[in-house]
């Protein structure tokens, strides 16, 4: 409470000086959170999950991200990061190759032009143990 008030105080201090006026830092930080979402995704559930390879499921998950970000008024092009969560097969290392394959027939060609930061995070497996890969999309406007 005591900073608030000291904060009021000085502020009424500036504007007295002749400073303009301010628009307040939480209306600020309102409007970037209105303008930014992170979202997550994985390959969708299907009969033979346990035969599809990394690539193929990272296909899918990008797939599943590109529907929810369109839900939500943002697009593949507005993804400014990209967390890859990925997981072997039978103690195996993750196949990042496979990987990497499917995300840049995605990511930096004519339809999504933007490449964003990608970092591969490698993980022990996941509650189901089918899928290979989780990816969560930083975005903003």
């Amino acid at each position: 409470m005591k900073n608030i008030t000291i904060i009021a105080v000085f502020s009424l201090f500036l504007i007295g000086c002749g400073a303009p006026e301010v628009e307040p830092v939480s209306a600020k930080l309102q409007a970037n959170a209105d303008e930014t979402i992170r979202t997550f995704a994985m390959p969708p559930s299907s009969a033979n999950a346990k035969v599809l390879n990394m690539r193929s499921q990272t296909t899918g998950a990008i797939s599943v991200l590109r529907n929810d970000l369109d839900s939500k008024g943002f697009s593949l092009n507005d993804c400014s990061s990209l967390k890859a969560y990925i997981s072997s097969i039978d103690d195996q290392p993750a196949d990042r190759k496979g990987f990497l394959t499917a995300y840049s027939k995605v990511f930096g060609t004519k339809l999504v032009p933007n490449k964003p930061q990608i970092i591969l995070i490698e993980v022990l497996g996941f509650a189901n143990s089918e899928h290979l890969v989780l990816l969560e999309a930083q975005c903003g406007k």
